[in-house]
Order: C-alpha cells, then structure tokens, then sequence
C-alpha cells in the first residue's frame, strides 16, 4: 500500500502500536484518524550530514522526537533490524514466519511448513517441499 512507503505513517503506526507490520496497513488502520493525526506531526527531512557519507551510510536513519516539555530525544541506526549490521536471530526469523504465515494457513499448515523448512538439510528430495506448497491455498 503507499502507507508502506509513507514515513509519516509508519512513525505514527509504530509509536501507536509498537510495531510496523501487516496488520498496521490493512484499508481500517491507514485511515484511522488518530494515526493520521499523529502522522501528521512527523517531519521527515534528508540529513545532509548523512548524505555527504555516501553509500556507506544510506541506511542510517536518524529520529528525533521533541516532548512537549521541550526535551528532545534523538536515536540514530546504522541499518534496519534485521538487516546485514544488526540480524534478526533464528528465533525472531521463525516468529516472523509464523506471524506471516498464519495470515493465509491455518496453524496444522503453519506447523508442517515450519518444520519441513527447518529440517531441510536432512531431506533427502526437495519434492516433498513442493509437493506440501503445491497443497496450500493460493491467494
């Protein structure tokens, strides 16, 4: 959806709930009125300080947040979690999944997946991987 590439509604949707992720962009959520108003307070701006780094720090982000007592906090990331600097770890891989996942199979189908994918290193013929994704809904 645009609210994907919309850095002020994902701020909002990420200080609101805590998370970015598929259910923060259904049709409901990116018109919700609180979300559109407290994106409506975030200002984005390239960083010339950042930019003169060249490709090295094109993923840095920094975020500043001023309080309404006048305090501000500033935080500053080299690359996104989950990317190369900062990796999620297995756990956090295999939960993602499963949040994923569970969005079109039911958790029987998200069990058999998860545990095919996991073991593919003792599976003597990937057959039996494409056969069970053959199986699953399309969507």
């Amino acid at each position: 959806t645009t609210a994907q590439m919309n850095l002020a509604y994902i701020a909002a949707v990420t200080l609101a709930d805590g998370d970015a992720f598929v259910e923060q962009f259904t049709p409901q959520r990116v018109v919700d009125p609180t979300l559109i108003e407290l994106a409506s307070r975030v200002h984005v701006h390239a960083d010339p300080d950042v930019d003169v780094l060249g490709d090295s720090a094109r993923h840095r982000t920094r975020v500043s947040v001023t309080l309404r007592s006048g305090r501000v906090l500033i935080e500053t990331r080299d690359g996104a979690r989950g990317g190369i600097r900062d990796p999620l770890t297995r756990d956090e891989i295999v939960n993602k999944y499963r949040r994923l996942a569970s969005t079109v199979l039911d958790d029987e189908a998200v069990g058999r997946l998860e545990n095919c994918v996991l073991a593919l290193e003792q599976i003597r013929d990937i057959a039996q991987l494409v056969t069970m994704l053959r199986t699953f809904p399309s969507t």
